[in-house]
């Protein structure tokens, strides 16, 4: 039979492998999905982000914001929940501020975490 051979096989685990990644929803998306939900006040405001110069360099895309602020477990961060993203989003702007990582934006001075998350919501597709 033909689901009995070899190459069915691979070509059943090939389609599930494919259906599973179709399926599952990409992380930076959920996390951007996310963050609009949490800072609303951030994203309403996005088209004055697009404007200010200082985010410009900020600009390199979703994945190089997502993962410079959430290291490179997408997917963990993903999972989450709003009260961990916050704790954990509060927790780097807390050691940003005790590092001295900090960054004068328009006169506010932000932690480079806080400003991240400005770019990264700024650099959103919704």
């Amino acid at each position: 039979m033909l689901r009995d051979s070899l190459p069915f096989g691979k070509l059943l685990a090939l389609a599930s492998s494919a259906l599973h990644r179709w399926r599952t929803p990409n992380p930076i998306d959920v996390l951007a999905r996310r963050l609009r939900a949490l800072f609303p006040e951030i994203a309403a405001a996005k088209p004055v982000l697009k404007h200010i110069s200082e985010l410009t360099p900020l600009r390199s895309g979703r994945i190089a914001l997502a993962k410079s602020i959430f290291s490179l477990d997408l997917d963990g961060y993903a999972s989450k929940t709003d009260a961990e993203i916050l704790d954990f989003i509060r927790g780097s702007v807390d050691r940003d501020f005790n590092e001295n990582r900090l960054v004068v934006l328009k006169g506010w001075t932000l932690s480079q975490t806080e400003v991240l998350v400005i770019a990264f919501i700024g650099a959103d597709r919704a």
